[in-house]
């Protein structure tokens, strides 16, 4: 299951329908970085289009401290 699949699931009135090409918009300007992300399984390496969590992490803890009232 991809992440656009999983956003859907939890919101779909928001993220139903999204491709990767509007979730990689809609990161850019927070500074989440999507690329090639690489691990092992089964001793093969597979590499996959993704975001590291902590890159996403840390983009929403920036814009939670930017919000008004905080």
């Amino acid at each position: 299951m991809n992440l656009c699949e999983r956003l859907a699931g939890l919101r779909p009135h928001i993220y139903g329908g999204w491709r990767s090409e509007q979730l990689t918009s809609a990161l850019k300007p927070l500074g989440v970085k999507v690329g090639a992300i690489g691990r092992r399984i089964d001793g093969k390496k597979h590499t996959r289009r993704g975001i590291y969590r902590s890159d996403l992490a840390e983009a929403i803890a920036e814009r939670s401290q930017n919000r008004p009232g905080n």
